[in-house]
This record gives C-alpha cells, structure tokens and sequence, in this order.
C-alpha cells in the first residue's frame, strides 16, 4: 500500500450524467443479453445462441469502458498496472471465455449446402422456357446428395430460408419437435388458412398453389 493516500477527485455534474447514461445502456443491454440467451436456449435455436456470444464479448468492452470512465473522472488509474492489473484482467477473462463459448458452439456443428442454379425460366417466353430435362436432372442429384448426408445424420435439421423446395419430411427438418405446437396455434389463431407459405405451418391441408383446402 502507498504512504500516501490520494482523495478521489470530486466528480462534476456532466461527469456524473455522463456514468448514469452508461449505466443505464449496460443495464438495458443486460436485459436484452438475457432475453436472447433465454430464447435462444428455450428455443434450441443455435443462432440466437450464437448472437448472444457476440453480444456478450461486445458487453464485456463497454463494462471495460464504463469501468474506466468512472476511474478516470476520479483520477484513480495511479494504481493500475496496466497488463497485470485486475481491470484489465477481468475484460480478457470475459473476452476469452466468450471466445471458447463460441469455438464451442462452432465446433458443435456443420452446415452442408447442396444446391444447383441455372437462368431465370418463364413458361410460354420464347427462348425463356424451363428446361424440365435438366431442371429434373438437378434435382435428382440434390436428392441423392442429400439421401448421403442422411444416412450420416438422420436427424438433421434445415434452415427454412434456404431449403430444398421439394423436402419430403419438411415439418421435422424445419421446426423440429416445435412442429405439434405451432400447429396448434395456427389452427387457434387462423382457423381459415388466411396466410399460406410452401412448407409453412399448416400448409399441408391445402393444395400446392393455396387455394384448395384438401383437408
């Protein structure tokens, strides 16, 4: 301990407006971390979880900077030992667990994208018609493709926004064990099929084009 004790250095009213504005954006931030770490693990959704780890590395800088701020309008950084010091130490100790949560959750899982592309098509435009032939061909390859992914993962998921237009077991693969229950409540907030989508919840009581209820 030093000889010589030094007082804090008084705080002025902008000083402490700006702390209490700093404070409140961690607490608020704290809250939404919460939220998005609840969400993601209640839901099983790997990619909230994910976002959560990036904004938790995000939150643990502006602890660090609310930390500082304070110090620095009290004129208290004489007895940090920058390197060493416990500050400094608690920011890389927030830092790279968050870093190891996150080479966890990457080393969890693959992604696999099996796909095929070709020019836009439109049926009756001269010179601008599918080509079935190919178009067929392409398709089966995907499928055989992924037959092989399946056999190595029975139980893999896909993500809706990039999927296969023509998967057979969409309900599981989409929406996993949830399927039941968003089943549910489509039934019980739209009775009548207003809002259709290929492959969305409920879509399998009607026609592939939406307008005939087939069930």
């Amino acid at each position: 301990m030093s000889a010589v004790e030094i007082a804090p250095r008084p705080v002025t009213p902008e000083q402490a407006a700006e702390e209490q504005s700093l404070f409140f954006a961690l607490f608020a931030d704290s809250f939404m971390l919460t939220t998005w770490v609840l969400v993601g693990v209640l839901g099983g959704s790997l990619t909230v979880i994910a976002e959560s780890i990036r904004g938790g590395l995000m939150m643990s800088i502006e602890v660090f900077a609310y930390v500082l701020m304070r110090r620095l309008h009290r004129d208290q950084l004489t007895d940090l030992e920058f390197g060493t010091g416990k500050l400094e130490q608690v920011a890389n100790l927030l830092i790279g667990g968050g870093m190891l949560a996150a080479a966890a959750w990457i080393f969890s899982g693959a992604l696999a994208i099996v796909a095929g592309a070709g020019p836009p098509a439109y049926p009756g435009v001269p010179g601008h018609e599918p080509d079935l032939t190919a178009a067929r061909k392409d398709a089966g390859a995907i499928d055989a493709a992924m037959d092989e992914l399946r056999r190595v993962v029975p139980d893999a998921g896909s993500y809706v926004s990039e999927s296969n237009f023509f998967e057979p077991e969409w309900q599981r693969s989409f929406w996993g064990p949830n399927y039941p229950r968003l089943q549910t409540v489509k039934t019980t907030y739209d009775p009548a099929g207003l809002f259709f989508v290929h492959h969305g919840v409920g879509s399998e009581d009607w026609s592939a084009d939406g307008f005939t209820r087939v069930r």
